[in-house]
């Protein structure tokens, strides 16, 4: 829910395909606020599926999965760009086509 005392937060949301009842999205933030993705998409009335908090736990596990993370380095002078890949998400994903 977002709050009038909170603080500022910007999520972009890009649409990268359309089903049924959902959509996939690719979110990226200018700013790393504790729950900002999902409360940013449950104050639009798209809440993540699965997520217990914000929305409904429809699934075994909150559809929210960071692909890619890019981080300045806490202590070198470098950007650090961290891959993951999560096959649960990609399971109950091909399971909606």
């Amino acid at each position: 829910m977002l709050s009038a005392k909170g603080q500022k937060a910007v999520t972009h949301v890009e649409i990268i395909k359309k089903f049924t009842d959902k959509t996939l999205v690719k979110c990226t933030l200018d700013t790393g606020r504790t729950h900002q993705i999902r409360v940013h998409l449950s104050s639009l009335n798209h809440p993540i599926i699965g997520d217990a908090l914000y929305g409904q736990k429809s699934q075994e596990r909150m559809m929210l999965h960071a692909g890619k993370i890019i981080i300045p380095h806490p202590f070198e002078n470098k950007i650090l760009e961290i891959s993951a890949i999560s096959t649960s998400f990609l399971d109950i994903l091909n399971k909606t086509k």
